[in-house]
């Protein structure tokens, strides 16, 4: 055996730049030992789209993408011969998509994953990596490429992740899973639902008033995590949307289609309130002391009290 990669190739996507880099900045970036953000080789690249690819009988789908860049980790060969067709097995990968999602808002998946195999004898293997987590959504269209700058942060990021992920506290860990959760869903109510309950399982600490205690606090950690542009009246309109679509209401309809429903406003708040939750959990993962407080329901209220009636 000469070479094995497990590779996760990131395919290009027509989003809008306008005044941001108006391509992928990232040559190649170090992300952790034996973890690389770069490009493969283009022959290597369109074996992997292919090898990857469905297809059906007597017929080949016309591909509508390229390489962006891919997430390349390098295995020892022992490894692929005890266990040849497993992939990422520490799930280093896996957590580098998860994590670039708080840094650079994309939607990264597990589409074009394979393992590469390079034989002695020339002969190449390519060996697809099936999962359940193909489809995603966004919430924007803007730009969903990291910079040489934000891939130095997620590799910090990620080390940072590898360092504390076994003594996270719950309060966190439950908001990283349902906001990973949220990108999967087509339908912006559900993804409402679940972006909202991150937020609250971070903030929530006493079983009643639950509103007074999302209103109070989500503008106190936005403060906190600089993000701007959230404060009561945000707060209570999210929490309004969210309780709206909890009890089945439709909370967002194209903006050219009407009558409208009660709160078209969603589509507007949605993505802030997405960036506000990894923001924290971002900051939560990276920070002890900021960590701590989520350990309990005490250093909740003791971080962001609520004020009698």
């Amino acid at each position: 055996m000469q070479r094995v990669r497990d590779v996760l190739l990131i395919p290009t996507s027509h989003v809008e730049t306008k005044d941001e880099p108006s391509g992928p900045q990232v040559e190649r970036a170090e992300l952790a030992p034996h973890l690389t953000l770069e490009r493969l080789p283009d022959e290597d690249a369109e074996l992997v789209i292919n090898a990857c690819s469905p297809r059906g009988h007597f017929f080949i789908p016309v591909r509508g993408c390229g390489q962006l860049y891919s997430f390349i980790l390098e295995v020892d060969p022992a490894v692929y011969e005890d266990r040849p067709y497993t992939w990422d097995e520490d799930h280093l990968i896996f957590y580098a998509m998860v994590l670039s999602r708080l840094i650079r808002d994309n939607g990264y998946s597990l589409e074009y994953a394979a393992r590469i195999v390079d034989h002695e004898d020339g002969a190449r293997q390519v060996i697809p990596f099936r999962s359940g987590f193909l489809e995603t959504h966004r919430l924007r269209n803007d730009r969903d490429w990291l910079t040489a700058s934000e891939a130095c942060a997620l590799r910090s990021l990620l080390a940072a992740w590898l360092r504390v992920k076994d003594e996270l506290p719950w309060r966190v860990v439950h908001p990283l899973n349902v906001s990973e959760d949220a990108i999967r869903l087509p339908f912006i109510e559900r993804a409402l639902l679940l972006i909202v309950i991150g937020l609250e399982g971070l903030l929530r600490s006493q079983p009643r008033f639950s509103a007074r205690q999302f209103r109070t606090r989500l503008p106190k950690l936005a403060d906190e995590v600089g993000i701007a542009g959230v404060d009561e009246s945000y707060a209570k309109e999210l929490y309004k949307a969210r309780s709206e679509a909890a009890h089945g209401a439709q909370v967002w309809t194209p903006r050219d289609q009407q009558p409208a429903p009660t709160n078209v406003l969603v589509q507007d708040l949605l993505p802030l309130a997405q960036d506000l939750l990894r923001a924290a959990i971002r900051r939560a993962i990276e920070d002890a002391e900021f960590r701590a407080v989520f350990r309990s329901d005490a250093a909740v209220d003791a971080r962001w009290p609520i004020p009698p009636h």
